[in-house]
């Protein structure tokens, strides 16, 4: 999630030197400038909760801070490059965290692995284009052998 030399695909503005702050301002997370305009929180709360979710953004606590905390600073690159069945990589287009542009850089890493971008979602792309999502998702296993 850090952006960094070699990695430019990390959570828009997170970088090494902000990384021990940066999860603490919820302004952060809830508008970061980019992307697409965020749906109405209710209604994205409402959908996450239907599938069974606990919500859209529950609140980063003193509890849960050292996960988000250990969970943005760990470098995946290795673990991904091991990954050896097929993977698929989705991001929306217009994410409002990170360039969709993580999804092909991501599953550049591992051979058997694939990227697809949807467009004009955000960051949720199967809640903001469902039936986008769900193509994708059939095409690519129904390329399964």
């Amino acid at each position: 999630m850090v952006n960094g030399p070699g990695w430019e695909y990390g959570f828009y503005g997170l970088t090494a030197e902000i990384v021990g702050t940066f999860f603490l301002d919820p302004a952060n997370l809830l508008d970061t400038g980019r992307g697409r305009p965020w749906q109405d929180p209710a209604v994205v709360d409402a959908k996450i909760r239907a599938a069974g979710g606990r919500g859209a953004l529950p609140d980063i606590t003193p509890d849960t801070y050292p996960l988000m905390f250990v969970h943005a600073c760990q470098d995946w690159r290795d673990v991904v490059a091991r990954i050896a069945v097929p993977a698929l990589n989705v991001a929306g287009e217009q994410s409002q965290f990170w360039p969709s542009e993580h999804a092909r850089a991501t599953a550049g890493l591992s051979p058997p692995a694939r990227a697809a971008v949807v467009a004009g979602a955000g960051h949720a792309a199967h809640l903001d284009e469902p039936a986008a999502v769900n193509e994708l998702l059939m095409q690519f296993t129904d390329s399964l052998p």
